[in-house]
C-alpha cells in the first residue's frame, strides 16, 4: 500500500503512537468495530495510518487493502 490509500481495520486491532525522539511507544487505541483509515506511510513492517483525526502505526499484517472492482453493469465497488 501507498501513502493516500485507502484501508479496512478490523476490529481489534491495537494501535499505537510512538515518541518522535526516542521511538518509543506513549499511547495505545484498540479498536471496537472495523472502519477505513488512510495509509499515510508505509514502513518496515507496519503502517502509519489515520485514524480519529491522528497519526497512529498498525502492524502491516493487520491492515488491508481496498480496491476498486468493475462489475458489467458499469459501477464500481470497493472490494477487501
Amino acid at each position: 500500500m501507498q501513502k493516500g490509500d485507502l484501508a479496512f481495520l478490523p476490529s481489534q486491532v491495537i494501535l499505537q503512537q510512538f515518541n518522535d525522539n526516542t521511538n518509543t511507544p506513549h499511547a495505545f487505541v484498540k479498536t471496537e468495530k472495523p472502519c477505513h483509515v488512510v495509509v499515510l506511510r508505509a514502513l518496515e513492517s507496519s503502517y502509519n495510518v489515520l485514524f480519529e483525526g491522528q497519526t497512529w502505526t498498525v502492524p502491516e499484517g493487520c491492515l488491508y487493502p481496498i480496491m476498486e472492482k468493475e462489475d458489467g453493469d458499469s459501477q464500481t465497488h470497493r472490494v477487501i
